[in-house]
């Protein structure tokens, strides 16, 4: 008995598979390429914050006066010409100058911690001088 043309062989199947996989694959490192630039923190965070109870979102001016607090407290920023927006509840922008690359980012940290480890948009340029 021959073979139906219509009825799926051994290598019909192994083609179907091997198109599967590499089209998860593909789809994988598109994903990959989008969200590359996702770190571990911001994930810990974002499954913190799906994972338990909604907390109550709070005051824009609440969150933007403790990441100031936080900033005038710390040695290294006190003094920058810096400023704190919470654009929605999580998300917090910082603006203004720093004087080096280590100090824009160690002001984004103390955003971060200030505010329980919301993310923090950092726009915060480097120029020589910033203190004055």
């Amino acid at each position: 008995m021959r073979e139906s043309r219509h009825e799926p062989g051994m290598l019909g199947i192994a083609l179907a598979a091997a198109a599967g996989f590499g089209a998860g694959l593909v789809a994988g490192l598109v994903a990959g390429e989008l969200l590359g630039d996702l770190n571990a923190e911001r994930v810990q965070h974002m499954v913190r914050r799906l994972g338990t109870e909604r907390q109550e979102p709070r005051a824009p001016a609440d969150i933007e006066r403790a990441v100031v607090d936080a900033l005038a407290a710390s040695p290294v920023t006190r003094g920058l010409p810096i400023r704190v927006r919470a654009i929605d509840d999580g998300l917090l922008e910082l603006t203004g100058r720093a004087p080096s690359e280590e100090t824009r980012l160690r002001a984004g940290e103390i955003a971060r911690r200030a505010t329980g480890g919301d993310v923090v948009v950092n726009r915060i340029l480097v120029r020589e001088g910033a203190r004055a």
